[in-house]
């Protein structure tokens, strides 16, 4: 299983060159493809199409791809191994960085067939007279079946000089985000990365087309051009690093207050995606922005009627916060905006509220 994160976006600065990689092989998925990482390799593609059926080892690295390169050899050593089932694939491929070494007798692989890239094997083994972990691995492979060996190379595709993650990632900009604004592309990028990381939380890395698909329309119609973009609100609690960092904060004080500790995470949590949503440069920000005020001075008119009623009654003030928290939040126009937005307006004023409080004593 992969690690994860538990923050709410994760940037594609974070994210590895493999599965930026494997973003990009999910806008080539057909109608009930899957595309899966870490399963038999870095990442495979099933599909109902043959031709489709690939298994891709993806490198990033700055040296040149030579005869006697590791990249190569390891790669083709775990495609030999008795456990890969590399029947189930059309291509094997090896997606590297690399630029062929200037005297390397891989440059034309792709153009040969399966006998004659065996004897490429066969030439580079013989061109050494090296005694190397490498060495010996060639000599390993050499001494496979040669009807198997003949069946996996004639699969085996080399894609060398590979854009790097910010080329594709710009790639996928300019190509498949057509038609959202250009201030809201990397926050789009950032939310589909996010979304393909999450999946990696289950005891099987998969992203189909199907969910892909409903992901990336969810996602268009939350950042096209309209009249303003609402950014994506998860809810979530905050991690036990995020609480450490900002229990000292006015609004976890006066939570502490009223002896409501158990709402802590979730407060922190919804406070944190407010002040990251204003932040963000989406487009139309500043409508986002004026829009987040005058709905801040309708949560604080709602909020002191409630909190006169709850003193004048005695009420339990834990009482009146689940009340507040809980309630359905009041319209933007026409648009109901998600609880976490909401409360988060709502500690961001008790934070730099000194009159506002949880207390109804």
């Amino acid at each position: 299983m992969k690690e994860t994160k538990n923050s709410a976006l994760i940037t594609a600065q974070a994210f590895n060159y493999q599965n930026i990689v494997a973003l990009e092989k999910c806008f080539e998925m057909q109608e009930g493809d899957t595309i899966y990482i870490e399963k038999d390799g870095d990442i495979s593609h099933y599909s109902n199409n043959p031709n489709m059926r690939a298994q891709t080892e993806v490198k990033d690295v700055k040296a040149p791809l030579t005869d006697h390169h590791e990249t190569f050899w390891k790669t083709l050593k775990n495609w030999l191994a008795p456990e890969f089932n590399h029947k189930k694939y059309k291509n094997l491929i090896l997606h590297t960085t690399q630029s062929f070494g200037k005297k390397t007798q891989l440059s034309n692989w792709n153009d040969k067939i399966p006998q004659e890239k065996f004897q490429i094997l066969k030439n580079i083994f013989d061109s050494s007279s090296s005694e190397s972990e490498i060495a010996k691995m060639q000599q390993n492979i050499l001494n496979t079946d040669k009807s198997k060996l003949l069946e996996i190379i004639e699969k085996v595709v080399l894609i060398t000089e590979s854009f790097d993650k910010g080329e594709i990632l710009n790639r996928i900009k300019s190509d498949k985000l057509l038609g959202i604004p250009e201030n809201n592309q990397q926050v789009f990028i950032e939310n589909l990365i996010g979304f393909i990381y999450e999946l990696g939380n289950k005891d099987v890395w998969a992203i189909s087309y199907r969910v892909f698909k409903e992901k990336f329309i969810d996602l268009t119609s939350r950042f096209s051009r309209k009249e303003f973009t609402f950014p994506e609100f998860k809810g979530g609690d905050a991690t036990d690093q995020e609480i450490t960092e900002n229990e000292t904060k006015v609004f976890v004080t006066k939570i502490k207050d009223i002896d409501y500790e158990e709402v802590i995470p979730s407060a922190i949590g919804n406070w944190l995606e407010f002040t990251k949503s204003l932040a963000q440069d989406l487009d139309n920000s500043p409508i986002y922005h004026d829009k987040t005020k005058k709905y801040h001075n309708e949560l604080i008119a709602q909020y002191t009627g409630k909190h006169r009623q709850a003193k004048r009654n005695n009420k339990n003030p834990q009482d009146l916060y689940d009340e507040i928290i809980n309630s359905e939040p009041l319209l933007i126009d026409n648009y109901r905006p998600p609880f976490a937005y909401r409360n988060g307006i709502m500690h961001e004023a008790m934070d730099t509220n000194a009159n506002l409080k949880w207390d109804t004593k």
